[in-house]
């Protein structure tokens, strides 16, 4: 028995076609030129299927089209091509070659979830393609026109069930098709490698770039030259690692796949970090070295930044973003965390401002301030700015600075000594008291020594720019010293390491003596 060809020009279904929107437009192209077009808006009466035709003038048709499948329908697909530009103009790409451009919404009511009518998809594609001859036919006087159906990824199989299960169109073009032999081996092989050679993107590049020694694998640890070996025979092209370096690949649509892996495999996931034989189970492995676990309190919630437009349509209908849709956008939304770990994390979509550089970008934004005071002379504007700045700045530095000793007293007991937080506290509110005295008596008497007197009418000029100095240059100078003392700060990128070994050494000395527990 013979496969049964679908005929959209006999199902009932698609019997009642309509245009609610026909008109002349333009769509403008890099060079500036613009090109002229008849655009088609539609659908079926009774379905949810809506299309779009984009006629070229008639002088430029050359009798056939191209319909393009995205990889998910969607309420409104057939609108998410109309707003490209450049190389992703495909409307502009058909009407230059002299066919006419067809997209659906493929008929469909939600852009996920199961459809209960998946021949829905190839036979709705199908009707838009017969009637999109009908119009061309009565437009352009023709006869029949050729049609060529295509897509890729989601759009590649739905190519496939179009051309197989139809006689609409005279050929098709399905690409990059998500098949399991590529998904998602390829984009976890390529995200292991992200995360293993983070660290030596540069050498390999240099080995690579003109005048280098050709060998990528030079300089290489162990471990690395493996994971590049790899990648590398998998079929990962070398060069690639130029725009790994450029930070121009990301994790790609891994995310979206995760939850589909995890069905595939769901015990996996706990075996990695616990049956032996697996990378996970080896303490001197990358994995369990870049495994991020951590207790946290959350120290503030903000919501969404502004109201996204439900009406807008969604362009991202391409192999290379249409995956996008699937993920939550948070719009702005994030969260803050009182403490968080520091050192050689490997972290994606996570944003970690250690204190040292908080610091060190407070004392940046005073310097700011500071230097805007010194220039701004008699301009009330320009203080009010330069005091607002200084002040901003300080936030940062007066907040965090008892925490760095915190930071001293665990690595002090890391080291073997006592902590003495109680010590370096006070050490720091004596400095503090004594730098303020010092201070105040620093200003009296440089204003003393540029001649400053309190009963003349008229100050000199040289008591006129040390007070401008005192509060602008001289502070500045300073804080450049606090900046530069902030860059030799290095406890911090091991503290992860050291509250581990610390809470380990704790855990052992209760262990062998469980009377001090509650003392």
């Amino acid at each position: 028995m013979g496969k049964e060809i679908y005929h959209a020009k006999e199902d009932p279904k698609y019997q009642s076609p309509y245009v609610d929107l026909e008109e002349d437009r333009e769509r403008t192209l890099p060079d500036g030129t613009t090109l002229p077009y008849r655009y088609v808006h539609g659908g079926f009466g009774g379905t949810n299927v809506k299309f779009i035709l984009c006629f070229p003038e008639k002088g430029e048709f050359k009798g056939r089209f191209y319909q393009y499948l995205s990889p998910f329908p969607g309420p409104d697909e057939e609108l998410a091509s109309v707003d490209k530009q450049g190389e992703d103009d495909i409307i502009a790409f058909c009407l230059k070659n002299g066919a006419y451009f067809v997209e659906s919404n493929m008929g469909s009511k939600a852009m996920f979830g199961p459809d209960p009518e998946p021949e829905r998809v190839y036979q709705s594609s199908a009707a838009v393609a017969e009637y999109s001859r009908t119009k061309a036919m009565e437009y352009y006087g023709c006869t029949r026109p050729y049609g060529y159906v295509y897509g890729g990824s989601g759009g590649g199989y739905k190519t496939m069930a179009c051309i197989e299960n139809t006689d609409a169109w005279d050929g098709a073009l399905p690409y990059v098709i998500g098949s399991p032999v590529s998904l998602p081996n390829t984009i976890m092989l390529h995200v292991q490698g992200q995360r293993c050679l983070r660290r030596v993107f540069g050498k390999i590049v240099d080995a690579l770039d003109a005048g280098g020694s050709g060998n990528m694998y030079e300089g290489l640890t162990e471990n690395e030259a493996a994971m590049l070996r790899e990648i590398t025979d998998m079929g990962f092209p070398p060069e690639a690692w130029f725009l790994e370096a450029a930070g121009q690949i990301d994790d790609g649509s891994l995310q979206v796949l995760m939850p589909l892996i995890k069905m595939g495999d769901p015990g996996y996931f706990e075996d990695f970090w616990k049956v032996s034989g697996y990378l996970g189970t080896d303490p001197e492995s990358s994995a369990v070295k870049d495994r991020l676990q951590f207790e946290g309190i959350v120290k503030s919630v903000h919501g969404p930044g502004s109201e996204t437009d439900e009406n807008a349509v969604d362009g991202r209908n391409d192999v290379n973003d249409a995956w996008q849709k699937m993920m939550t956008d948070g719009n702005g939304a994030w969260i803050e965390l009182e403490e968080v770990p520091h050192g050689d994390l490997y972290l994606k979509g996570v944003n970690i401002i250690s204190k040292q550089k908080l610091i060190m970008a407070g004392v940046i934004i005073t310097c700011v301030g500071l230097f805007i005071n010194f220039i701004a002379g008699s301009n009330m504007t320009l203080l009010m700015i330069g005091a607002l700045l200084q002040n901003a700045g300080a936030v940062p530095i007066s907040m965090l600075a008892s925490l760095l000793i915190v930071d001293c007293a665990e690595y002090n007991e890391w080291k073997g000594m006592r902590r003495m937080e109680g010590t370096l506290g006070s050490v720091n509110g004596f400095a503090s008291k004594v730098g303020g005295s010092l201070g105040t008596a620093f200003v009296g008497i440089m204003i003393g020594l540029a001649g400053y007197d309190a009963s003349a009418a008229v100050m000199p000029d040289s008591a006129l720019l040390m007070i401008r100095l005192l509060y602008s240059l001289i502070p500045l100078a300073l804080y450049v010293v606090v900046f530069i003392a902030m860059g030799f700060y290095k406890v911090e990128k091991d503290m992860p390491q050291i509250l581990k070994d610390n809470e380990e050494k704790r855990a052992a000395y209760l262990a062998e003596h469980p009377e001090t527990e509650n003392k």
